[in-house]
């Protein structure tokens, strides 16, 4: 999917996902030309949330 796409699933700008992809936080990602193309199932693994994380005392 594009970056665009993606974006809007995460709720995030277009150049947040381009950043993301530059830093290599999509497995998959490539880029054919001038925009990247994301596999869905890193996009959904992304959306997912987190665990959260013990209180801290």
């Amino acid at each position: 999917m594009t970056s665009g796409k993606a974006a809007k699933i995460l709720g995030v700008a277009t150049s947040t996902v381009t950043a993301m992809c530059e830093r290599g936080e999509f497995s998959g990602a490539y880029r054919p030309g001038k925009w990247w193309r994301i596999p869905l199932a890193e996009v959904q693994r992304k959306r997912q949330p987190r665990k959260p994380e013990a209180p801290r005392e």
